[in-house]
This record gives C-alpha cells, sequence and structure tokens, in this order.
C-alpha cells in the first residue's frame, strides 16, 4: 500500500468522523487547555461541558497516537509523515501539553481540522531521524 494512500485515507476518515461544524484547532486548544488546568490543579472544571472538552482533546490525542503507530511500519523511513515516538511511548498529559504547546505556536494553521493538527504536532516533536 503507498503512502499517498494511507495518508489520504487516514485524512479522509479523520474528516468525516467529526460530526462538529467547528472541529478546528481554535476548539481543540481551549479544549486541551481545560484538560492542562485540570492535570495541574488536580479538579477538573465544573463548568458546563468541561467534562466533554477535557475528554474530546484526550481523545484525538489517542486517536492519532495509536493511528500513527499503527501505521509506522508502512510509511518509509524517509517520510515527512512519520513520526518516531519514543519506544515506551507518552502520557496522556505529555501527548495533551504537545498538542496544545503546537497549537499555540502556529496561530495560522487553527483553522484546519483537529485531526489534522493533531498529527502535525506529533510530527513536529517526534521527528524521524
Amino acid at each position: 500500500m503507498s503512502v499517498k494512500k494511507i495518508i489520504s485515507g487516514l485524512t479522509l476518515s479523520l474528516l468525516l468522523s467529526s460530526g462538529a461544524a467547528n472541529a478546528d484547532g481554535n476548539k481543540l486548544l481551549a479544549e486541551c487547555q481545560i484538560l492542562i488546568n485540570a492535570l495541574d490543579s488536580g479538579t477538573l472544571s465544573t463548568a458546563q461541558g468541561a467534562n466533554f472538552a477535557a475528554g474530546n482533546c484526550i481523545g484525538i490525542s489517542n486517536g492519532v497516537r495509536t493511528t500513527l503507530m499503527f501505521l509506522q511500519p508502512d510509511i518509509p523511513q524517509d517520510s515527512a509523515f512519520r513520526a518516531c515516538l519514543p519506544e515506551g511511548g507518552i502520557n496522556n498529559g505529555q501527548a495533551v501539553r504537545i498538542i496544545a504547546s503546537y497549537l499555540k505556536k502556529n496561530p495560522s494553521e487553527l483553522h484546519l481540522h483537529e485531526s489534522i493538527l493533531a498529527i502535525f504536532a506529533f510530527l513536529d516533536a517526534y521527528p524521524c531521524k
């Protein structure tokens, strides 16, 4: 299977899987910030929707990480679409902070779909050498 087909299929499935019309980087950054604040303080906000927002952020993070690890053997070593996550993996808190950091550093990309941005965040954080 070619890398182009894999990436095209992944992108299409990610775009079709979200029912939210505004599933973009602005929304994801706000959701991940709620989760980071909860991790730092040890308590989740009681504001309406906070649990859902934190859950969406962690869900995007887990889904993208799992997909990247699953596709890893089929992506050529020299591909720009290959992320080399640490052998032992990363925990949810670290993954969410990587995504939030990427979004803050790349505000011109916040209009893109949240899943695509999460992929970019992990590719940026864990390039293959």
